[in-house]
């Protein structure tokens, strides 16, 4: 299992304080692990990945939600 970690952002920017780290798991079968680790080796960290089914879902969830209601609706980015 892959880690994810970042840190929740300082109170404000004069504090002295480090946030805390946070450790999230993502579970990613045994291949994605090693090549994330390739990634990461290859570009340092922090790297960002993005899942284009996920991301293709959503935006179907979003469009299918708001036509519900609003048949004629269309999202432009």
């Amino acid at each position: 299992m892959v880690n994810c970690a970042f840190r929740i952002p300082a109170p404000h920017p004069s504090s002295s304080l480090r946030p805390p780290l946070v450790i999230m798991p993502l579970p990613l079968p045994e291949p994605a692990k090693l090549r994330l680790e390739e990634l990461a080796a290859k570009y340092d960290t922090p790297l960002q990945l993005y899942d284009e089914q996920l991301i293709r879902q959503n935006a179907r969830h979003l469009l299918a939600a708001f036509r519900a209601h609003f048949p004629d609706f269309q999202q432009f980015f």
